[in-house]
């Protein structure tokens, strides 16, 4: 497969804002909101998704890029790209018996240029019916196939119950669609600790993985990795808050192209699980060598 004049950015664009996980300093939240968050000891607990009845959720996010294109090993080019959005969550139908949740994604407001479709989200003012299972598996994402990045799940919950300490690893092979370039993801998520968050109680989970090609394609290498922290609710699998960093770099005989990303969310609404409602989203992308997330 050969990879087409004009779709390498598009590859990585949405390999750097591919989305949904947290890794830089966390300090800053424990500054942030003081003695709403602090560990508490529980034994091996089962994380599982649900939805209530007509249930309504809004999430706010920041996503940062910082691009550098090479020619001949000189930089020829830099940029630097951030967009705000938030997203409505709202449940459409519920069955707990049997563990499907089906729900409506809609993009309520944007600020920036970055097409959200590379995130793999709705534009703006667009929606998107998904249906999900108890450990938020995507069953459907509108009408798009399941080999693309729709149904990579914003969460990954683990099978079997864990405590502090486990691991669980998660791979998924899927294409871009306008190109048909097949990718890998593949992630580990650490339970770090069980903490107690605000009025909720939530999982600290620490992810890193990397994204390669799951075949070869003619003309390009690549080389990629993620690192990234998420408190999830361990009642319905919520993500309270989550930040992912990303570091790609894309090579063809046409020259580099490195691209460094952040992405970072929070949960604005309902009221009662927002525990980091009123901490501003501050990811910025910053060239680094390492992707290392500090601890709480």
């Amino acid at each position: 497969m050969k990879v087409l004049k004009g779709e390498v950015l598009k590859f990585l664009i949405f390999l750097v804002l591919l989305s949904q996980v947290s890794c830089s300093s966390l300090k800053k939240i424990n500054s942030g909101v003081g003695s709403e968050l602090k560990e508490v000891g529980l034994k091996a607990q089962s994380l599982n998704y649900s939805l209530k009845e007509e249930e309504k959720q809004i999430y706010q996010f920041r996503s940062s890029s910082h691009k550098k294109t090479f020619l001949e090993n000189q930089i020829i080019n830099q940029k630097e790209e951030i967009v705000d959005f938030e997203l409505e969550l709202k449940a459409k139908a519920v069955n707990k018996e049997k563990g499907l949740f089906a729900y409506e994604l809609k993009t309520i407001s944007k600020d920036g240029f970055i097409p959200l479709k590379d995130l793999g989200f709705p534009e703006l003012n667009r929606k998107i019916p998904y249906m999900l299972d108890a450990k938020a598996r995507v069953l459907r994402a509108g009408s798009y196939p399941p080999d693309s990045i729709y149904f990579i799940p914003s969460v990954i919950l683990p099978d079997q119950k864990v405590q502090k300490g486990d691991t669980w690893d998660y791979v998924w092979d899927y294409r871009l669609i306008e190109t048909g370039i097949p990718l890998r993801l593949k992630v580990t998520s650490i339970l770090k600790r069980f903490m107690q968050c605000g009025l909720r109680t939530c999982a600290d989970i620490e992810v890193s993985g990397l994204v390669e090609l799951s075949a070869k394609v003619e003309n390009l290498n690549y080389d990629s990795e993620l690192a990234g922290r998420m408190l999830v609710d361990i009642e319905d699998g919520s993500i309270l808050w989550q930040r992912i960093r990303s570091g790609e770099s894309m090579q063809t005989e046409d020259g580099r192209v490195d691209i460094f990303s952040c992405i970072e969310s929070k949960l604005k609404s309902p009221f009662a699980k927002a525990t980091l409602k009123d901490r501003d989203l501050d990811c910025k992308a910053v060239p680094q060598d390492s992707l290392y997330v500090e601890p709480l």
